[in-house]
């Protein structure tokens, strides 16, 4: 079977299933995993997959196949989707009652705000804070049991966020019990971001919070990017969808990080 064919193939398959692992496209094509890895590779360049850890899934029906800065942030939205909805779930488990939760403006933290959301009945008296583009948007009418203080600043459109001065003197001025974060990488030393305004807004949100919870898929550990936004240590724990047999765990545990199973 010609490449074109294989490709053609396999969007068929994704039609019919909405989600193939990586093992199921390999018997049903019969190809290698280096052919079959460099077939999704070519899908994923051209919008077209979404490739999650062992497995391809179609975009989401209203994703604009093109480069645009919202194109781009719906991939990072779509990637992952089973992941981020199990971190989704663990995380909704921390929330309490009158708690004051901060919301970054990653799309790991919007899918727990999501799911917040669905279970708002389980809440009479909830407060989010946020300087993310896409949460303020979802709340803009709110269950009567949820205030929203959103944060102003210099919108970065690559980050769906509001930053600079405005939003750091805005998140120094509030108590927050609970706050909600994700990285672009995270090491047993460092968690990371690849802007430095970023860097340096998320470094205040840790501080002005009692607890402050790492959300993280599986693919953002061992990593580096350009700006530290604070020690891993300084984060309560962190929630991922890391399997509980995973070779990450006991050497981030060594290093004195709470894994949240």
């Amino acid at each position: 079977m010609k490449r074109t064919q294989r490709a053609q193939r396999i969007l068929e398959l994704l039609n019919q299933r909405q989600h193939c692992t990586i093992t199921e496209l390999e018997a049903e094509l019969d190809v290698s995993a280096p052919t079959l890895y460099r077939d999704v590779k070519e899908l994923e360049l051209r919008n077209l997959v979404v490739k999650n850890h062992g497995s391809i899934e179609l975009p989401p029906t209203d994703l604009a196949l093109d480069e645009s800065v919202n194109s781009r942030y719906m991939l990072r939205l779509a990637k992952n989707r089973i992941g981020k909805d199990q971190i989704a779930q663990k995380a909704l488990r921390l929330v309490t009652d009158d708690d004051i939760i901060f919301a970054d403006s990653s799309t790991t933290v919007y899918y727990f705000i999501r799911k917040l959301l669905e279970h708002h009945r389980g809440f009479s008296n909830l407060t989010i804070v946020s300087n993310s583009g896409a949460i303020i948007r979802e709340l803009t009418d709110p269950p009567p049991s949820i205030t929203l203080i959103s944060l102003g600043g210099v919108y970065n459109s690559k980050l769906n966020s509001f930053l600079g001065r405005i939003a750091v003197n805005a998140i120094k001025q509030l108590h927050i019990s609970k706050a909600f974060i994700s990285a672009a990488a995270i090491s047993t030393s460092e968690v990371y971001t690849f802007h430095e305004n970023h860097a340096e807004f998320l470094g205040e949100a840790v501080k002005h919070s009692d607890k402050a919870w790492l959300l993280a898929d599986h693919l953002k550990f061992e990593t580096r990017a350009v700006f530290p936004i604070c020690p891993t240590t300084e984060f309560t724990g962190i929630i991922s969808d890391l399997p509980s047999d995973s070779e990450v765990i006991p050497r981030y545990m060594a290093a004195g990080v709470n894994m949240m199973l």
